[in-house]
């Protein structure tokens, strides 16, 4: 496939205004060393990037404590997601001021889901807020980006991801009660980056298990075509209906095969960063990259799925060389990343990137 960059797009790529994708840029498409000067130079300025200052300042200067834990998308658990997805150094102030909120507000569950749950390497499991598999991965992924692997919380939250896994189905999820779908599957890409941010020598088989049965599970619905066609028909049947006779009807339908027939999920195809709780197809890639990465070509063979979805990926590049961010939720952060609707050096470094991971073809 066509994954090469001309020079003009790479110049704009590493634009030293950006410090951040500047970073990124040297060290996943160029190739440079993490101790490279170029590359140390430009994680040591990412605080005052623009997108990162007014979020570090939002934190410093007290005002995110107006908004509660989760509020999209200006709470200190989202803030703190998109700080660690941009690579702010975990040294500064308002990031160790971050980590520690998030340290102390998750709750400690002896039950999710109506079921017990078993500790994870001696920790009890913990959820914030909510016990949500996607809100969960989250945390425990900012964690673990900041050297807390290990911390009785994160281990806490790993816990509370294995016993909300459900082979085969996704994952299970307050919400997913009100829909015919039996588990979440659109959390998956955001579990999996977790577990996979975990050291492999940390990881517990249970893990590498359910990542292996992830990936799987993507696979086995097309990467993201796997919302149920009578997913609205069945939503608007049961509106207002109680949760118990929800169910009912659930599994009355999933017996007459009322689940098979599914459908894509088309926002994953509006290129987004930072994201909400729902991924694209970007990101998805990016995950089973890594996957790959970690795991090799037999947990992620290079086979008509992958490159039909890298494809789709080609398609959307425009005759500039450059992707446009389509999706998102300008306006509701802090700051702006890039303009929606306009050619995005994070997005374009990210298809890139995916296509490197992914595309066997010499760049």
């Amino acid at each position: 496939m066509a994954n090469f960059i001309d020079n003009t797009t790479l110049d704009w790529l590493l634009d030293p205004n950006d410090p951040a994708l500047l970073a990124k840029v040297l060290t996943d498409l160029l190739g440079r060393s993490p101790d490279n000067p170029e590359v140390v130079d430009a994680r040591s300025r990412i605080p005052e990037q623009p997108f990162a200052k007014a979020a570090l300042d939002a934190i410093t200067s007290g005002r995110i404590w107006e908004h509660t834990f989760y509020i999209k998308y200006r709470g200190i658990s989202w803030t703190m997601a998109h700080l660690s997805e941009i690579g702010v150094p975990g040294d500064h102030p308002a990031i160790q001021t971050g980590i520690e909120n998030i340290l102390e507000t998750p709750k400690r569950a002896t039950q999710v889901q109506q079921r017990d749950v078993a500790p994870l390497k001696g920790c009890q499991p913990v959820y914030w807020k909510h016990p949500l598999a996607c809100l969960t991965a989250r945390m425990a992924t900012v964690l673990t980006r900041y050297g807390l692997t290990d911390h009785e919380v994160t281990r806490g939250a790993r816990a509370t991801l294995l016993h909300l896994h459900q082979p085969g189905l996704g994952f299970a999820c307050q919400v997913i009660d009100y829909s015919l779908l039996p588990g979440c599957i659109m959390t998956v890409p955001e579990v999996l980056k977790c577990w996979l941010s975990i050291p492999a020598q940390e990881r517990t088989p249970e893990e590498e298990t359910a990542i292996r049965e992830s990936v799987e599970l993507l696979r086995k619905h097309g990467l993201y075509k796997y919302v149920p066609v009578a997913a609205k028909e069945f939503a608007e049947k049961t509106y207002k209906w109680k949760v118990a006779d929800i169910r009912e009807l659930k599994d009355q339908w999933i017996a007459n095969g009322r689940l098979n027939d599914r459908k894509a999920k088309d926002g994953w195809l509006r290129f987004s960063f930072p994201h909400t709780y729902n991924p694209d197809l970007l990101e998805l890639l990016l995950v089973l990259g890594e996957a790959r990465r970690q795991f090799g070509e037999d947990m992620v063979p290079q086979d008509e799925l992958i490159n039909e979805a890298l494809q789709l990926v080609l398609d959307r590049r425009g005759k500039d060389g450059r992707w446009k961010l389509t999706g998102g939720i300008n306006g509701k952060m802090w700051a702006n990343l890039d303009q929606k609707g306009k050619p995005s050096p994070w997005i374009t470094y990210r298809a890139h990137r995916a296509l490197r991971l992914l595309d066997p073809a010499p760049a």
